[in-house]
């Protein structure tokens, strides 16, 4: 409908804004604080012109846990409140979900392997252990699935400097000295391992 008749239809931006503010109460108050569950909203699209009402808008986003049972109660959570939200503004909810990737889970005896060879190849100094779990997705959680495996890091921070852009900051530039240390400790990986 027209922007000055609002009251001539139905809308879907007031909705969908709704539905992205509540969505942030979600994991507060429906989560186990002691269950790790992240839901952000990535993608918001609606609209041509600044006079219109759209008749469709789209929220889009990722919801990361570390276990099956908490992305059942986040996917079932999050398509009730944007149903409900919907019917309260008399709109339509279309939900879709896209199973993504699985939690990371490393194997706790790959994970000591990795660390002593780590320290071995990078010194002691330069081995940073990680502070708890990260919430990323990451397709090597498929084979952690069905062998036992360890994700790590490589820091590419370059020498001399202590912090650096994130991954997916547009700042980002790959420090290409990492390289070699990376194929170092996946050597060491390999010549060290034991079956």
């Amino acid at each position: 409908c027209h922007g000055a008749f609002p009251h001539a239809g139905h809308d879907t931006i007031v909705t969908s804004a709704e539905a992205v503010l509540n969505l942030q109460q979600f994991v507060s108050r429906e989560m186990d604080p002691t269950e790790p569950a992240v839901v952000t909203v990535g993608c918001f699209h609606a609209g041509t012109a600044t006079n219109i009402i759209p008749d469709v808008a789209v929220i889009e986003g990722t919801a990361r846990t570390l276990s099956t049972v908490a992305r059942n109660k986040v996917m079932n959570s999050l398509r009730r409140r944007c149903e409900n939200i919907a019917l309260a503004n008399e709109c339509r909810c279309e939900f879709e979900w896209t199973e993504g990737y699985p939690p990371t889970i490393n194997d706790p005896g790959m994970s000591d392997y990795v660390t002593e060879v780590a320290k071995a190849t990078l010194g002691r100094d330069r081995f940073i252990p990680a502070p708890g779990p990260a919430m990323g997705g990451e397709d090597f959680a498929y084979y952690l699935e069905k062998v036992p495996g360890c994700f790590f890091f490589l820091g590419t921070c370059p020498e001399g400097q202590s912090s650096y852009p994130p991954l997916h900051s547009d700042r980002y530039d790959f420090t290409d000295a990492a390289l070699g240390l990376g194929v170092r400790m996946f050597v060491n990986l390999v010549r060290s391992f034991k079956a």
